[in-house]
């Protein structure tokens, strides 16, 4: 798990999915665009899974902030 704490200051936008990739998209989808810029970065602060039920489903959660400082990576 991640140390990185959120700011006081900074808005969480949490994400649910079956795998990662899928708690990471939605979460990503609900930040904003800012002005100038085309992508926005994000920095995982927390996520963890659930697993259970009669069939045994997992469902991953995922919470981000947005990283203004941060240039475009590829």
């Amino acid at each position: 798990m991640s140390n990185a704490k959120p700011r006081p200051t900074e808005v969480i936008f949490e994400g649910l999915g079956t795998t990662l990739d899928e708690a990471l998209s939605a979460a990503h989808d609900q930040i904003p665009g800012r002005t100038g810029f085309d992508f926005a970065i994000s920095k995982v602060v927390e996520w963890g899974m659930q697993r259970g039920g009669i069939t045994g489903q997992r469902l991953i959660w995922v919470k981000v902030v947005q990283d203004k400082s941060a240039g475009f990576k590829t």
